[in-house]
């Protein structure tokens, strides 16, 4: 037959106990110093006094005069209300056993010392004494008991682990005492769920129950900030909303720092291998801080895409939808995965507001429809960022959309940029940016520590970049990256007249380089007119990214090519393949000109 329920009629703290107090039960209350635990039980024993329950309330570190003071502050007046302030271990297990009350508090378990044992009051072996002895006068007689217990530095239980397994019930009262929220928790629970949250808030009368924590935990979100992604969370029954933000900064030097507050750090862990590995989001190297807001906890898997988006959100600097909510696990592949209880997280959503929910396909498809709401399924990881900032650009739904944003064309390939199997093709941009910003091939190297020969493939599009290669890029540059992703219209057709060519300075007297065509950034092949005088040194040409095309337009030159020698003359020309390292000599007595194709010099 299941106990019955003694209701305090606070439904914050019956819903934490998972529906009330259970008769005969040990119930252990933990927390930090100052954050109300005393206050939180005094409150409960009044509450259960008005309705006419005989309680008892003792103290082993108060006076009556103090605790009268906290009653009298906390408007608690009732003749059923009883008041001991006692540590003496003997002394205290009479009063309990002999008050005939339905609920004793002893505040704190640390407090109480036995005479009979040597050790000072708080030590291990007085704990496990006095807990063991209440423990069993409470399961012979009927009243239910509260013990209060201090934490450590580190915010666990103060002395043995056995004192959790001794009882029935931990509860602990969590919350930053510079805020007003505290958060009643259960992590053992032998008579309900240990799962289940009550919430409260800190006033100057005392706790008031906090009946819509969804509303509280989003109160303070900015708008219109990047890093921020508000998820569905469940807490044994109840959905609750709650934000996830994310700052993503650097390239530090080293490994970038992880610092995480309310999330599972190996969660955390997994979504950053999840976008180095899927988006190609380089982020060894960057400084992350996670953090879920309010004191909740966001440790399930469903607060994966929410955690994922807030990141993307920070590292690429991007608004989130402001009406969308995201749940749902990734796994290691970056799939999306349905998750348990999807009908009441939407239903709450849509009971804040909110109008899209992005979630796993599998929850989506099987989600009942109406509501208001445009349910957005998500198979993929590499969908994540389409998807996130649809709302950004004007796509939400609903009758308060609000203003179309315009995007730009470098925006609308940053989206693309996401799709699998896309491409950027960016490098004349690049390219035209570096050289108007001044800088060379290793200068522009050094400032974004990506290699030159790799900068110098992406400006020749022989690869694409990823999105922390454009970040830092466009740091250098001290751009956005839409200005080197927007369409630039260049012209079709080029016209040279004679005279000008851009001329090169060059370090060997007797040579002179001139560049007919291709110094333009999109152009792909460039025109060199080369004059070598004679005598003068022999003109030295490495190796090159691509191929290069001589022709010999007037003299007789002379081509070194490792231990084979050439003599081209007027109207002779020569193909060079990319690893070849030549040398080019004047054989004759007056001038030669030549004209070199090839790829444009970086």
């Amino acid at each position: 037959m299941p106990e019955a329920r003694l209701k305090t009629g606070m439904e914050e703290f019956d819903r934490a106990l998972g529906g009330g107090i259970v008769a005969r039960s040990l119930i252990l209350l933990g927390g930090d110093p100052g954050i109300g635990k005393s206050t939180l039980l005094m409150q409960a024993l009044g509450a259960l006094a008005r309705l006419n329950e005989r309680v008892l309330y003792i103290s082993g570190e108060e006076s009556p005069e103090q605790l009268k003071l906290r009653a009298d502050r906390l408007g608690i007046l009732a003749d059923n209300f009883l008041v001991l302030a006692e540590n003496r271990f003997e002394t205290v297990l009479s009063h309990i056993d002999e008050s005939q009350c339905s609920v004793v508090v002893v505040d704190s378990v640390q407090s109480i010392f036995s005479p009979s044992l040597d050790s000072a009051a708080g030590s291990v072996s007085q704990i496990r004494h006095v807990t063991a002895g209440i423990l069993d006068v409470v399961k012979r007689g009927a009243a239910a008991c509260f013990l209060v217990g201090h934490v450590t530095k580190d915010g666990v239980l103060a002395g043995p682990k056995v004192l959790e397994h001794m009882v029935d019930t931990v509860l602990s009262f969590e919350g930053e005492r510079s805020h007003p929220y505290r958060i009643l928790r259960a992590s053992k629970n032998r008579f309900g769920s240990s799962s289940e949250i009550g919430v409260f808030e800190m006033g100057d009368r005392g706790l008031q129950e906090v009946a819509n924590p969804s509303e509280l935990f989003l109160s303070e979100r900015p708008e219109g900030v990047s890093g921020s992604a508000v998820t569905a969370l469940v807490e044994g029954t109840r959905p609750i909303l709650a934000e996830i933000q994310a700052l993503v900064t650097g390239p530090a030097p080293g490994q970038g720092r992880r610092t995480w507050l309310g999330v599972d750090s190996q969660r955390l862990a997994l979504m950053i291998a999840v976008l180095e590995k899927k988006l190609g989001l380089a982020l060894a190297d960057q400084d992350i801080f996670l953090n879920a807001v309010g004191g909740v906890r966001a440790s399930e898997p469903a607060a994966d895409l929410a955690v994922a988006g807030a990141l993307l959100s920070s590292f690429m600097d991007r608004v989130a939808g402001s009406r969308t909510v995201l749940f749902g696990e990734v796994g290691l592949a970056g799939e999306a995965r349905r998750v348990s209880n999807a009908e009441g997280r939407i239903a709450e959503a849509a009971r804040l507001g909110f109008t899209r929910i992005i979630a796993p396909k599998a929850n989506v498809e099987a989600a009942a429809p109406g509501r208001g709401l445009k349910l957005v399924a998500i198979t993929h990881i590499k969908e994540l960022a389409s998807l996130l900032f649809q709302e950004e650009r004007g796509f939400a739904s609903g009758a308060e959309a609000g203003p179309v944003t315009k995007r730009t064309q470098g925006e609308k390939k940053l989206e693309e940029s996401a799709k699998p199997g896309t491409r950027l093709r960016v490098g004349p941009n690049i390219r035209e940016l570096r050289k108007r910003k001044g800088l060379s091939l290793p200068k522009l190297a050094k400032l974004t520590g990506i290699a030159a020969s790799n900068l110098s493939s992406l400006e020749l599009n022989k690869s694409s970049p990823t999105l922390n290669t454009l970040v830092r890029i466009a740091a250098a540059f001290n751009m956005k990256l839409g200005a080197f992703l927007d369409e630039v219209v260049y012209e079709k057709a080029v016209v040279r007249r004679r005279g000008q060519g851009r001329k090169l300075k060059t370090n060997i007297p007797g040579h002179a380089v001139e560049i007919l065509a291709g110094d333009e950034p999109h152009h792909t092949l460039e025109a060199r007119l080369v004059t070598i005088r004679a005598p003068s040194k022999p003109l030295a040409i490495p190796s090159r990214e691509t191929d290069l095309f001589v022709y010999c337009l007037e003299g007789e030159l002379t081509v070194q090519i490792e231990n084979s020698g050439y003599t081209l003359k007027a109207g002779d020309s020569l193909y060079l393949l990319a690893s070849a390292v030549a040398r080019f000599a004047n054989s004759g007595t007056g001038a030669v000109r030549l004209l070199l194709f090839g790829a444009p010099l970086t």
